[in-house]
């Protein structure tokens, strides 16, 4: 008799302990997720999360915390996700570069290959070369002959050492031979202000963020570095690519992406997928994404993981030509 006491106390005691672990996988989420980005205010990325959070909180019953984290070539937020509680409840919102390019430039402690999977692709875009409305650039044309008659005098912004506009940049370098005086920003949105306020000459931006200020009038897009040209919005109907201008494989092609640390449980990467496909299809971001003149290319976290391996190798490539003398 005892011992069956007994049996049935321990019987209940693991029931009691399964109940709560059960409880807790089916409530995921049960409180706000926050989302790390590794770029300043003002940046595509930040104008992204703004209208992804709102929606997707809708979708998951939870709030979506945004939590700008710069610094490191992106890698101040990269490793603060690395290290998190891998859960759920703190993810990355990133792009390739950063994924790719940076680990492979300057020495991290940890591979982001082995310390992320993907939980959803939702773009991509070509940075535009942009100046003031009234610099003395007209032309993408009139900047690079006059970088080469003044090597290192003209003033350029970039977003981060091995960034999108960085390595862009980079790019042009490697096609024209032109020297410039290149200055470092904090993300996109310290990289806008400064253009704007004219201390650079020249400064790149993704199309959301030159969108407002091309049609007020206080920027010109001199070309979108890229091998086609931008139709997402009338605005860019006069833009060139700087293929038609005489130099094709020029560019970065950014690509945003959400990541979680790769020990995340699978059902929870999987609740977190769903979610993303369900934002995709949702009226509401569809109408977001037209406001600043952005498509929607989704890719599925798996999907991606599939390509991620390729690319990285194809980067090794692209870095040793660029860095190549």
């Amino acid at each position: 008799m005892k011992r069956c006491v007994l049996t049935l106390f321990l019987a209940l005691a693991l029931f009691a302990l399964a109940v709560p672990h059960t409880a807790d996988a089916a409530a995921y989420p049960n409180k706000p997720i926050v989302v790390v980005i590794p770029f300043g205010p003002g940046g595509s990325h930040d104008l992204h999360a703004r209208g992804i959070t709102s929606i997707m909180a809708d979708i998951l019953e939870q709030p979506m915390i945004v939590k700008l984290l710069p610094g490191g070539a992106g890698m101040k937020a990269t490793g603060f996700v690395a290290n998190s509680r891998p859960d759920g409840y703190t993810i990355l919102f990133t792009h390739n570069g950063i994924d790719m390019i940076v680990p492979q430039t300057r020495k991290v402690p940890f591979n982001t290959q082995k310390a992320f999977k993907t939980i959803a692709k939702i773009n991509h875009s070509n940075p535009l070369m942009i100046t003031l409305a009234n610099s003395k650039y007209k032309t993408f044309k009139a900047f690079i002959e006059d970088a080469k008659k003044n090597p290192g005098q003209i003033n350029v912004g970039h977003s981060g050492v091995w960034g999108s506009s960085y390595t862009t940049y980079m790019t042009i370098a490697k096609a024209t031979g032109i020297k410039v005086n290149l200055i470092p920003h904090k993300g996109g949105g310290p990289l806008m202000r400064a253009t704007l306020a004219g201390r650079i000459a020249i400064g790149f931006a993704s199309p959301p963020q030159a969108i407002p200020h091309l049609k007020s009038g206080k920027l010109r897009a001199l070309a979108v570095v890229a091998d086609q040209r931008i139709t997402s919005d009338p605005v860019f109907k006069d833009v060139p690519s700087s293929k038609e201008l005489g130099y094709p494989g020029l560019g970065f092609t950014m690509e945003r992406i959400f990541m979680a640390p790769s020990n995340t449980p699978a059902d929870r990467m999987e609740t977190l997928k769903n979610a993303f496909t369900k934002l995709t299809k949702h009226r509401s971001f569809k109408r977001f994404m037209r406001s600043i003149g952005m498509p929607v290319q989704f890719m599925r976290g798996e999907d991606y993981d599939k390509i991620r391996p390729m690319e990285y190798k194809r980067f090794t490539t692209v870095i040793k030509a660029m860095t190549k003398k």
